[in-house]
């Protein structure tokens, strides 16, 4: 947006030009994005962030970023 100097959206493509990815950015608050949305337009999937207090700064606890441990996994490189 030239107005205002915020992002309001990001796409990606393929070599011809189709688009694959976009990511908006609906609504900011403080100069920070509040409601994201995410589209993956082949695989027909969205996923939607929307941020109470958005802020940067915050320390978050390591453990939250830990990967579950689960009993089914699957190797997605392998067909």
């Amino acid at each position: 947006d030239k107005t205002t100097s915020k992002i309001r959206s990001i796409i990606t493509t393929d070599t011809q030009g189709k688009v694959l990815i976009s990511i908006e950015i609906k609504e900011y608050e403080n100069n920070l994005p509040r409601h994201i949305v995410y589209t993956w337009f082949e695989e027909n999937k969205i996923m939607e962030f929307k941020f109470i207090n958005p802020k940067t700064g915050n320390k978050s606890n390591p453990k939250l970023w830990e990967m579950p441990n689960m009993e089914q996994e699957t190797d997605m490189g392998i067909e």
